[in-house]
């Protein structure tokens, strides 16, 4: 841009202003969208609108999803079960423990440390965010039983 006329500039300025109004726009939708719709978008074949919509039920503790998220916990996509588990999780239901602890290999730090807490809180066990060691207890506790 050092060389380019002041003329470009100002366009990159304003296409910038564009996309954080847009940016913003979106948020507020997602942030008055009620429980009733994020449940039914629970039902949706994207991938990203059901894991956008579990981390909203989650981030607002709202209850509205958590039989739905249940049966989410089976799903094939990496991102829908895992997104099922973090909300079940903060919600403190159990049949999350096993997801969480397999989520755990694939979060990253501040994720990690959300399961961490969720699991050190409905288990009364600390293994900080290391999955062998939650794996190992997983094992050792429910020899036998399917995850």
């Amino acid at each position: 841009m050092g060389n380019d006329p002041p003329q470009h500039g100002r366009i990159v300025v304003i296409v910038m202003a564009i996309l954080m109004v847009g940016g913003a726009v979106s948020l507020t939708y997602f942030m008055h969208v009620s429980s009733t719709e994020l449940v039914r978008n629970l039902n949706s074949n994207d991938p990203e609108k059901v894991g956008d919509s579990l981390s909203l039920l989650k981030d607002r503790r709202d209850p509205a999803g958590i039989e739905r998220a249940k049966a989410l916990l089976k799903s094939g996509d990496v991102d829908v079960w895992a997104n099922a588990a973090l909300y079940l999780g903060a919600m403190g239901k159990s049949e999350s423990i096993p997801y969480l602890v397999n989520a755990l290999r694939i979060s990253d730090a501040q994720e990690g440390h959300e399961i961490s807490i969720d699991l050190t809180t409905m288990t009364g066990r600390d293994f900080g965010t290391r999955y062998e060691d939650w794996n190992a207890w997983w094992l050792r506790t429910n020899a036998g039983n399917q995850r």
